[in-house]
């Protein structure tokens, strides 16, 4: 066993306090979920966010971070018990 369990779904989000609009996270994000401009706070679109934590990597501030989805009606799941 390697050590790595599946946490469940993640979304990236961002610590407005913390974000001095450097671009780096917009740049990098593959799906295009993260929004903003020089200069100005950014934000994450958090449906077409894929969790895959490039833009928590090159953040010079650290303020992107992946927080587990909380389930909803929509998204929770009973697994079936086994037999």
């Amino acid at each position: 066993m390697n050590g790595l369990c599946d946490e469940g779904p993640k979304v990236a989000r961002i610590n407005e306090a913390l974000c001095i609009g450097c671009t780096r996270c917009f740049k990098i994000c593959p799906t295009d979920a993260i929004l903003g401009s020089a200069k100005h706070m950014h934000v994450v679109f958090a449906d077409a966010c894929t969790a895959c934590g490039k833009c928590e990597a090159v953040c010079p501030t650290e303020c992107i971070y992946l927080e587990p989805v909380q389930p909803t009606l929509q998204t929770w799941v009973w697994s079936q018990p086994a037999l």
